[in-house]
């Protein structure tokens, strides 16, 4: 905070109460033209009263409270240059015009009145008329003459009865100020006077309340002497105008007053006025409703005892349903319920109403209900501490230690905009203590009212008395006795952000209000009754960051909350650390290296360390680092620079507190970015969230291991702190190598952890080096809580020093740490297991290490590969280990065909090489057990068999086929034509290749697999097929499987030199996969006599065939979204010739055996089973001719002649039916054709001649033939109507044509080439020029065709001309239909007959043309 301007407020005597508000044109319509209302948004005015009941009014200059610097307040700072914030902070500085005393600073300036000239002090003298008004205006030039509502209005002494305690400007804040005739009404006062009247039990308010209204350039006092009934008040102790309504209260009761709207604007009105609108009135409102907001009521005598008076003793929160107030040393809140009035009364009986209500309101019937909807005694009700209010309490929010009657009490409403729906904040604060307290009212449906537990951070006593605050959220300003105005954070308002001497002497400057500009950067937080909307905006206005105190001695100040810079926050963490823990008792060097505090605060000596300076610190940490938990739901965080880094550190990245520059870079830039979001909810809980983010890790890091070590010193210890905050911070930085952060930092963290494992465990450390500083022990023991532990873990990994936090996890956190887990300990004594169970342990370093190896850096990759914890973890569970390295694969169908290049898990295949290297290397130390998961025959085949990780092998090749995808349904998409060449072998001259670098992964897995089979295999001699173990088979089952996975890209040469002789299927796989099918076939057949693995085989390559061409036809000829739709499915037999077909190797292999007999019967029997997927003629013609018909015959001719005709039915029926929808679609593309050639807007044709708008337009009229009937006429005559365009130089004739040719025989035909056509003009100025005809009109519809003509009406001989018309057309004949539809002409005589229709003449007026 800083001082930006001083006003002098040109007062006779000694101010007591202040009012501040922006000068516009809804507060000042009434009084002001309006063209000068511009210049009135930019003027701030002040009403003060002082200690004589004179009230005065002020007004000075902004310079342009519109300019984004004083719109959008502090937000508006970070990103402004250096002019830009100079201009800014004089924004409330002197305007021209007014003049200013002294030089330099803003804050040395004293800024005058506007309109006021003369020595300051000495231009508010007191009129001698009624209402002791003048304006200071003598003296002024003309030229620069002010409006009226800008000049100085003085309100003379004794013209109120004492002393004005609290001025309240109603027609702010919500507070509608309209008459019936919808005019804005002038600026209206509520003023409280210390009268000598006193209190009594009928008036138990302390202070008069009177009505003043600001109007014609004068005060008018309106209640003086109750002239009106309508402005008559009760005496009040407190007042406030809030959320649209004015809440008052007076001894035990509590109430909201009504505004006399209709009296105060029957006396604004003057009579000549006032007669006038009158019957305008009547007549134009008649049916409109006043706008009124509804009134609360509240039981009587609600509060425990009478309510404590001053300017700030009330709070109003809820949106306006709950009253806060103090009574006694205790702070209460009260709900109330609406009432709702009859919006037709008429003038008097509203006035009336307000004289009931506002006079009678301190004596409701004991009987009305309080907020609760329950009945209150009259004696009062009890109250409840902090808990859920009944029916009939209010509730207790908060109870002083300190007795206080002197210094007034203060409660001021925060307006978080981060709090939960149905949460609100307060500040509270008596004599030196003070507290923030979250109270809860809802649900709408049920609301009930509840305190929180306890304050925010419990009650604070501050070093003096507290006279006044002002809530500029997420500020709170404090002006306290000894003249300091102290600027805090309500999520820690024990800790003061900075502090401003504002006075020279104590108890000068007594009050402090915020400045509230309407039409600034306004935050929609939720209502609290429904969704946003427009009016909750009347309670959620942005406060600018300026607040205006004023002293007894007549002296305004004006200050500026500003943002943090790097500097404040680095140098106030410093000493703050210094007041906790001494100057010894933490790495005091190194902190200040880390966050770069400044010599001053580094070299601090502060007061010895004491529990209650630990507390505070801890309590900042917690707001910077945004881990307070309130019920409410509050941000914690305030706003910061968004600067470049002050400086820099020994790492290449900024180590301060305050952002990385850059747009949107640090933490100012996040809060824009958040707000301008679409999600209110999520901007709410995005509001200033924590001050510290990833992008100062420095900082972050340093500040949580501060808290963590503040943390284990408090009494009793917190633990569970410790342990979030270091979590929190490893989760913001990520994953972070020592190279990335500051060495210093680095050395803080590691010092803290080390402190915290030396107290937890003696003789445990974690320093390498001695000369590193260590933080001397507390002397007392530590209780050993596994969450210190977990916090010296998570801030390890902060540090980037994940092999320790590794290491202290294996030794401190596993209840039974392992012998091999212990060798590389820092200290091999006092070292003992922790309370976490195996898995946990083993699920927690899996996370790690995953965590390390996906975030994509080669340091950590490298690290976990060198890892202990890796190879321990391999062994001890090999699935979680191994789900370490196949975290990023993708584990399904749907992730791979997401999965971009980027996402290949050979993308780097230097790393792959050494993972399964690695995993080679690996010894489970659990055994296979062979009789605990039986494998089942059945399930050999299937790729998903489930491999036993009993061994190094067993690890690589589940890595290997995760990372290909054959273990994870890795689909088959762009295969290459499979026909030529079944599989896709690189090139074997390409070494260096990245395709042939993923080859050997594949040559790998097959090689891997094939040494699982071979050293399974049985030494006892066991029948053929099955000398394997169940462990072999799983692994021969996967070595079939890879060689036949399409996707493969195994080297079939290099392969086959290695398999054993006794692998006949596995070589038949190989052979196919070098396309020797016949050879693969002669195996299968012959050697291993199976026809069903032959058979296997074939279905095998058939179906890759099939889906290859299914996808190329569908590509090419793009017939799959025609049969879509379809009725039948259609599956035509496989296109292939005999040498790409893969069923007739297998017949010529069957037929070359040397068991003739039996390769005959193998070959009819395959083209019996196979006939729709074999070229028939030629199977045929591999039979050998001795093979008599009648045994092909049965089996296979007669089965494959029914499925020929069965298949062509079926295509002649799904010929049939895409000609009718081809027809159908026809159709209707015609008849949108027809309709879009009627429009004389659309014809292309005619808009290329760019003829602009018709003149005129005839009616449609029926054209008859020359005759003048039918009788000559064809009967396919179709019925014509004529309707002519004129433009100046053009006629459009448009012609109508309806096809009726063949309807009286039923029969209707379609006409084609339809024609108007002007045959001959008696004017050589009218001649043809474009026609449009009709191409195709089926029977029953209707088109237009079109003739324009180029007309020369000046050159007419005559006044018309005579147009001989005809209408051209063509017949087509029966059937030919469908050819005028389609297009077709293969059949002449379909073709049909043309026709020529002669018309009437059309006359034409050269008057048409005009």
């Amino acid at each position: 905070m800083s001082t930006e301007a001083t006003w002098d407020l040109y007062a006779n005597y000694s101010p007591r109460s202040l009012c501040v508000f922006p000068l516009n044109s809804s507060s000042s319509s009434a009084q002001t033209p309006t063209s000068l209302a511009a210049g009135a948004s930019s003027t701030v005015a002040v009403v003060y009263g002082t200690d004589r009941g004179s009230l005065h009014y002020r007004c000075y200059r902004t310079n342009s409270p519109t300019s984004p610097a004083t719109r959008t307040g502090f937000l508006s700072l970070g990103r402004m240059s250096g002019g830009q914030q100079q201009s800014a902070n004089s924004v409330l500085s002197s305007s021209s015009g007014a003049p200013t005393t002294g030089t330099g600073s803003n804050s040395t300036r004293i800024a005058a009145p506007l309109g006021m000239t003369g020595n300051p002090g000495g231009g508010g003298a007191t009129s001698s008329g009624s209402s002791g008004n003048q304006r200071g205006s003598a003296g002024l030039p003309a030229a620069t003459a002010l409006p009226r509502m800008l000049y100085p209005v003085d309100l003379g002494s004794t013209s109120l009865p004492g002393p004005v305690i609290s001025c309240i400007w109603i027609n702010g804040d919500g507070v509608y100020l309209h008459n019936n005739a919808g005019l804005s009404l002038p600026p209206l006062f509520l003023v409280l006077v210390d009268d000598p009247r006193g209190s009594s039990a009928a008036q138990p308010g302390a202070y008069g309340a009177y009505w003043v209204s600001l109007q014609h350039g004068a005060f008018h006092v309106l209640n003086t002497n109750n002239r009106i009934p309508a402005f008559a008040l009760p005496r009040l102790s407190a007042a406030v105008a809030a959320h649209g309504r004015v809440y008052a209260t007076a001894g035990r009761s509590v109430f909201t007053l009504r505004v006399p709207t209709s009296a105060l604007a029957s006396l604004t009105e003057t009579p000549d006025r006032r007669g006038s609108n009158s019957n305008s009135n009547n007549r134009g409102n008649a049916n409109s409703k006043k706008k009124t907001i509804p009134q609360l009521q509240f039981g009587p005598r609600v509060w425990p005892g009478p309510v404590r008076c001053g300017p700030d003793a009330l709070a109003v929160v809820a949106e306006g349903r709950v009253v806060v107030g103090c009574v006694g040393h205790a702070f209460y809140a009260v709900a109330g319920e609406e009432i709702h009035r009859d919006e037709d009364d008429d003038d008097n009986a509203d006035d009336i109403d307000d004289e009931q209500y506002n006079t009678r309101a301190l004596f409701a019937p004991t009987s009305s209900k309080n907020a609760i909807g329950g009945s209150v005694a009259s004696d009062g009700g009890s109250s409840s501490v902090g808990g859920e209010s009944s029916k009939n309490d209010c509730v207790k929010l908060v109870h002083w230690t300190q007795s206080s009657q002197v210094h007034p009490a203060v409660a001021l409403d925060l307006g978080d905009a981060s709090l939960e729906p149905d949460w609100s904040s307060v500040f509270l604060a008596n004599g030196r203590e003070c507290a923030v307290v979250d109270l809860y009212y809802g649900p709408p449906s049920q609301p009930r009212l509840s305190g929180s537990n306890k304050p925010r951070n419990g009650i604070v006593t501050t070093a003096s008395p507290i006279l006044a605050a002002a809530a500029s959220w997420p500020f709170v300003a404090i002006l306290m006795s000894d003249g300091l105005i102290s600027v805090r954070s309500p999520s820690c308002v024990a800790v003061s952000l900075r502090t401003v001497e504002i006075g020279t002497r104590p108890n000068d400057f007594f009050t402090l209000r915020p400045v509230v500009a309407p039409g600034t950067s306004t935050i929609y937080k939720k209502s609290f009754w429904g969704e946003p909307n427009e009016s909750s905006a009347i309670s959620s206005t942005w406060m600018l960051p300026w607040i205006v105190g004023i002293s007894y001695a007549g002296e305004a100040k004006v200050l500026q909350c500003r943002p943090d810079t790097a500097q404040d926050l680095a140098d106030r963490l410093m000493r703050h650390a210094i007041d906790a823990f001494g100057g010894n008792g933490f790495p005091r060097t190194d902190l200040a290296k880390a966050v770069q505090a400044s010599f001053t605060a580094t070299s601090y000596v502060g007061p010895e360390a004491t529990p209650q300076a630990r507390i505070l610190l801890k309590e900042y940490l917690e707001a910077v680092l945004g881990l307070c938990d309130w019920e409410s739901g509050a941000s914690s965080g305030w706003p910061t620079h968004d600067t470049s880094a002050i400086g820099t550190g020994s790492g290449s990245q900024s180590n301060t507190l305050a952002a990385a520059g850059g747009e949107g870079g640090g933490f100012q830039g996040k809060w824009m970015a958040e707000h301008g979001g679409a999600n209110a909810d999520k901007r709410r809980k995005h509001l200033f969230s924590s001050v510290l983010t990833a992008s100062q890790p420095a900082a972050l890091l340093t500040s949580t291991a501060l808290l963590c070590l503040v943390a284990s010193q408090l009494s009793p210890p917190a633990a569970a702190l410790a342990s979030r905050a270091a979590k929190a911070c490893a989760s913001e930085m990520g994953v972070v190598l020592s190279s990335h952060v500051d060495e210093s930092a680095v050395l803080v963290g590691q010092q803290v952890t080390d402190q915290l494992l030396r107290e937890s465990s003696q003789g445990f450390s974690l320093v390498r080096t001695p000369k590193t500083p260590t933080i001397p022990r507390v002397h007392r023991p530590l209780q050993v809580s596994t969450d210190y532990i977990e916090a010296s873990i998570w801030l390890l990994r902060s540090c980037g020093q994940h092999e320790s936090a590794m290491e202290v996890a294996a030794e401190r956190l596993q209840q039974n740490p392992t012998s091999d887990s212990s060798k590389g300990s820092a200290s091999g004594t006092g070292v003992r297991g922790g309370q976490w169970s195996r898995i946990k342990y083993e699920s927690y370093t899996a996370t790690h290490l995953s965590e390390l190896w996906c975030c994509g850096q080669e340091d950590a990759r490298e690290l976990v590969l060198r890892s202990a914890a890796t190879h321990l973890l391999l062994e001890s569970n090999p699935p979680l280990g191994l789900s370490v390295f196949t975290a990023l694969h993708p584990q399904n169908e749907s992730q791979w065909r997401n999965a971009s290049p980027r996402d290949d898990p050979f993308r780097s295949t230097d790393y792959v090489y050494r993972v399964v290297s690695l995993l080679k290397s690996i010894l489970p130390k659990v055994p296979y057990d062979k009789n605990s998961n039986p494998v089942h025959s059945e399930t050999y085949g299937k790729k998903n068999s489930s491999l036993p990780l009993e061994s190094g092998r067993a690890l690589a090749v589940s890595f290997l086929e995760s990372a290909m995808g054959i273990s994870t349904c890795r689909p088959v998409n762009n295969l290459h034509n499979e026909a030529a060449i079944p599989y896709q072998i690189p090139p074997s001259d390409q070494e260096d290749s990245h395709e042939e670098r993923v080859a050997n992964f594949h040559d790998e897995l097959a090689l891997l697999l094939l040494e699982g089979v071979i050293s399974e295999r049985s030494d006892e001699i066991a029948p053929s097929g099955e000398e394997d173990t169940e462990l072999g088979r799983i692994y021969r089952a996967k070595l079939r499987h890879l060689l036949r996975w399409p996707l493969s890209k195994v080297r079939p040469d290099r392969i086959l030199d290695s398999l054993p002789p006794s692998f006949l299927p596995e070589k038949a796989l190989v052979l196919g996969r070098l396309g020797k099918h016949e050879e693969a076939l002669k195996i299968l057949y012959r050697d291993l006599k199976s026809l069903d693995l032959a058979l296997e085989y074939c279905d095998d390559r058939h179906n890759r065939q099939q889906t290859f061409f299914e996808k190329q036809r569908a590509r090419t000829m793009g017939t799959s979204g025609m049969l879509q739709d379809g009725v039948l499915s259609v599956s035509s037999p496989l296109a292939a010739n005999d040498e790409n077909n893969a069923y007739l190797p297998l017949i010529r292999v069957a037929l070359e055996s040397e068991d003739t007999e039996k390769g005959c019967a193998a070959a009819i029997q395959l083209l019996a089973l196979r006939r729709t997927a074999i070229d028939r003629a030629a199977a045929l013609r591999l039979l050998p001719p001795e093979i008599p018909v009648s045994a092909v015959a049965r089996p296979f001719l007669i089965p494959a002649l029914v499925d020929s005709e069965s298949l062509v039915r079926r295509l002649t029926v799904v010929s049939a039916l895409l000609r009718a929808r081809y027809l159908r679609l026809k159709e209707q593309l015609t008849s949108a054709q027809l309709k879009a050639q009627a429009n004389l807007q659309v014809v292309p044709q005619i808009q290329s001649l760019n003829l602009g708008e018709p003149l005129h337009s005839t009616k449609p009229f029926r054209a008859r033939t020359s005759g003048g009937g039918s009788s000559g006429s064809s009967s396919n005559m179709p019925e014509v109507w004529i309707v002519k365009h004129f433009f100046p130089r053009h006629l459009v004739i448009q012609a109508r044509v309806t096809n009726q040719a063949g309807l009286s025989e039923k029969t209707g035909r379609t006409l084609t080439d339809i024609a108007f056509v002007v045959a001959e003009s008696s004017e050589e100025a009218i001649q043809p020029l474009l026609q449009v005809p009709i191409a195709v009109l089926p029977s029953s519809m209707t088109g237009s065709t079109w003739c324009v003509l180029s007309a020369a009406p000046t050159r007419m001989e005559g006044s018309s001309a005579q147009l001989t018309c005809e209408l051209r057309y063509t017949t087509v004949g029966q059937g030919g239909d469908i050819v005028a539809l389609t297009g077709q002409s293969s059949l002449p005589d379909m073709m049909g007959k043309s026709h020529v229709e002669e018309l009437q003449d059309l006359e034409v007026h050269a008057s048409n043309f005009s």
